[in-house]
């Protein structure tokens, strides 16, 4: 469900308010939640509930959550991966030394792939084939020869014929 307020984010809380026997509800993202005058404090209404006061309340860092998939730290940590490629710079202080201790170190480094074989020029080629064509001949196999004459006539830019 998106944000009623931003429409872009996913919603992360829902306020749903009584009054008066009316109910209203509100789907806001992490963003426009912390952003919206609720007509109401969200320490006031924790101490009150559950007798949690300010201090203990989580700070303004763990709060704090990824602009574009709503995800938070403690949410990346506890599922044991990111949301998307925004969460990487978003809790880049946090993920930094875990990726050091799992990658041995934090910026992507380019990988050279393994050096490619020389192909076969074509004169080694018809080169080869010339010599397999002999042995067939010596050995009868007058079918495998026809097929080494072919492709050297090919390889020699020869019509076919």
């Amino acid at each position: 469900m998106k944000c009623q307020i931003c429409g872009v984010r996913e919603a992360t809380t829902h306020i749903k308010q009584n009054i008066n026997g009316e109910i209203s509800e509100q789907h806001l993202c992490a963003r426009c939640a912390m952003d919206a005058d609720a007509g109401f404090s969200l320490p006031d209404v924790f101490q009150s509930l559950f007798g949690v006061f300010p201090q203990n309340l989580p700070s303004a860092q763990e709060r704090r959550r990824c602009p574009k998939c709503g995800l938070s730290f403690a949410e990346i940590a506890k599922i044991g991966k990111v949301g998307c490629a925004d969460c990487y710079r978003t809790f880049y202080e946090q993920l930094a030394p875990t990726i050091q201790r799992i990658h041995g170190r934090v910026l992507h480094t380019e990988v050279q792939p393994a050096p490619v074989l020389a192909e076969e020029t074509r004169d080694e080629k018809i080169t080869k084939r010339k010599a397999e064509l002999q042995e067939q001949i010596q050995a009868q196999n007058f079918e495998r020869a026809a097929e080494l004459r072919d492709e050297i006539r090919v390889l020699e830019g020869g019509d076919g014929q």
